[in-house]
């Protein structure tokens, strides 16, 4: 048996290096995790740590939604609980951005183009789309999309443009499928 033995201070640092890897592993930017939240917040909202600070959760912004489609977080932390968002599924957003006008605190903005606001990304899920995992032809969420976001990979499965895309839920809304086979993510 030729096994060599370490000594207790070896033991220690090999014991302490690889320690070390293992935070230097999980400290990478690719390995952080995403800090975006999961919902989505109504038109010219400022960056997530802004608008918690500056939000008074006063409710006017979904008072004025003529969709009704914003809505109050019913969960997270104090600090975001009671905060608006947009449940752009129910029925699309149309940008008409009357939450903006009467929001007093500055948690929503007016963009210097209105083209340029975006609530989120439609994303596919190709287990649940009818033209993906059925083979059935289904173009609802290319006819419903204002922003003509939706193209075909070879003339019959929808896939999203990502810089045409202004997550309005226009495809979600329209999607036949339960559960909805698009849906709208925070980018």
């Amino acid at each position: 048996m030729d096994e060599k033995l370490l000594s207790r201070e070896e033991f220690l640092k090999s014991g302490f290096k690889k320690i070390g890897d293992f935070i230097d592993l999980f400290s990478k930017e690719s390995h952080v995790p995403d800090a975006r939240p999961s919902y989505i917040r109504p038109p010219g909202s400022v960056k997530e740590d802004s608008f918690i600070q500056l939000c008074d959760k006063c409710g006017v912004c979904a008072d004025i939604c003529p969709k009704k489609i914003i809505v109050f977080l019913d969960a997270g932390d104090k600090l975001t609980r009671g905060t608006p968002i947009v449940v752009p599924g129910d029925d699309p957003c149309n940008f008409c951005l009357k939450c903006i006008d009467v929001c007093k605190t500055g948690a929503l903005q007016q963009p210097e183009e209105k083209s340029n606001l975006k609530l989120g990304l439609a994303v596919i899920s190709r287990e649940i789309c009818l033209s993906w995992d059925k083979g059935i032809f289904c173009n609802l969420c290319h006819y419903r999309c204002p922003k003509n976001a939706v193209k075909f990979k070879d003339n019959r499965f929808p896939m999203i443009s990502p810089s045409k895309c202004n997550g309005c839920g226009s495809c979600q809304y329209i999607c036949p499928t339960s559960p909805k086979a698009v849906k709208i993510v925070n980018v």
